[in-house]
């Protein structure tokens, strides 16, 4: 386990996935208590003397918020494209965005 710290005024735990000395790995903080969903993706500190490596950070905040989607005007409905994509969806439909994954 990597380092605790606060995001956004939440308490997070660092968990380190992959392996920071070739520059591979990230450290993913999840919440410290509750749900532990994702708060933040860093990527991991390198091995001392190893290559300069990424750089960045991805933040995750709002879950559970509603969100309003508008198409950009002139927006083309893909459904007809993908009724001749590889023989169709042979009567399958494509999930809403509403449908649970569980």
């Amino acid at each position: 386990m990597a380092d605790k710290k606060t995001i956004n005024g939440e308490s997070a735990q660092g968990l380190q996935v992959g392996d920071g000395s070739t520059g591979n790995g990230a450290l993913v903080y999840v919440q410290a208590g509750g749900a532990h969903l994702p708060v933040e993706i860093v990527p991991a500190p390198l091995a001392t003397g190893a290559a300069a490596g990424a750089t960045g950070k991805i933040d995750f905040s709002d879950f559970n918020k509603s969100v309003s989607i508008t198409a950009p005007a002139g927006a083309v409905d893909i459904t007809p494209l993908l009724s001749g994509l590889f023989g169709g969806l042979g009567g399958a439909s494509l999930p809403s965005p509403s449908a649970s994954s569980s």
